[in-house]
């Protein structure tokens, strides 16, 4: 398992220790209909959506992750700004998970803004080594879910913005009962759904940071798949041997058929094969005009087509 893969299994780790829920405590302001926060989206769906964050006197370019079970910032960066805490002094609840990784830290963050919305986190802040995502994107660190689901967000594919409102906005209900919803459920800590296939259901992740196809699926639900006739086609890339001459992991994809969420068919998705839990990513919610997040009703509601635009497997297979 690879570094990203260990920090999204340390996440869900952290939201069970926290003891949270996707029914947040967090008391939404009634104030007027301006958004609280508005991030741009970037038109390519295969780079991560980036909210700057401030803290103090810095601006974080933080990855919106609700893959992601905490405020996680790059381990140089958190060495560089923020005042470490100790392990055991972060929460009465820390998973044995994070206490045994040597590789994981804690900092103190008393508050952060993201445009117009102020949160003081209770908890401490965590920190590993963020590797290539934070050379290639030039990322600070990951915005979670803890925070991410204290507002409800309304993720619009057509001005390329994701606007975050207060629970009982007016514009959160408008957009609700203008969408089809499915309820939120909790997917190793994180936010998911179910996928119909037949009679059966199949629980995802929904991870804003997953940027391969339209997501990935764990070798043990792809079989799963299979043996209900969802499996249209798989095939393997073989990527090229490293700058160091040694050969690189193939990835394994599947394109799914038979598989629907909600009154939408999701036919021709093509997901990539992890051994992390099954997630659906960036790929999938740009296939729809407008997504909302609804954490204030615990719901994800997206318009009711009939179907979504396939993808083209044989384009990630090439080289």
């Amino acid at each position: 398992m690879n570094r990203a893969m260990q920090l999204k299994s340390l996440a869900g780790a952290v939201v069970s220790a926290m003891a949270l829920s996707l029914t947040f405590s967090a008391q939404a302001s009634q104030g007027g209909e301006k958004p609280l926060a508005v991030i741009d989206l970037p038109a390519d769906a295969t780079t991560p959506v980036i909210a700057t964050m401030k803290v103090g006197g810095h601006d974080y370019r933080m990855v919106v992750d609700t893959g992601a079970g905490n405020l996680f910032f790059h381990l140089p960066i958190a060495e560089r700004d923020l005042a470490p805490v100790p392990m055991d002094a972060t929460s009465s609840a820390n998973p044995k998970e994070l206490q045994g990784d040597p590789g994981v830290r804690s900092f103190k963050v008393k508050k952060f803004t993201v445009d117009g919305w102020t949160v003081r986190p209770k908890h401490a802040a965590y920190a590993v080594d963020l590797g290539p995502m934070a050379k290639e994107y030039g990322v600070d660190g990951l915005l979670g879910v803890p925070y991410l689901a204290q507002l409800s967000w309304h993720w619009d594919n057509r001005s390329r913005q994701l606007r975050g409102y207060p629970y009982k906005s007016k514009a959160i209900a408008d957009l609700r009962s203008q969408l089809h919803c499915e309820q939120l459920l909790q997917v190793d800590g994180v936010p998911g759904i179910a996928l119909t296939v037949g009679k059966e259901q199949a629980l995802f992740a929904i991870d804003t940071s997953q940027m391969i196809a339209s997501g990935n699926i764990h070798p043990t639900i792809r079989r799963a798949l299979s043996a209900h006739d969802a499996i249209r086609a798989t095939g393997t890339r073989n990527p090229p041997a490293n700058a160091d001459g040694q050969p690189q992991s193939p990835t394994h994809f599947a394109q799914l058929r038979n598989v629907s969420l909600g009154p939408t068919r999701l036919d021709g998705l093509v997901l990539g094969e992890a051994d992390a839990n099954s997630r659906l990513g960036r790929g999938l919610l740009a296939k729809f005009n407008e997504v909302l997040l609804d954490f204030g009703s615990n719901q994800v509601c997206f318009p009711a087509v009939a179907e979504v635009t396939a993808d083209d497997l044989s384009g990630y297979l090439a080289d």
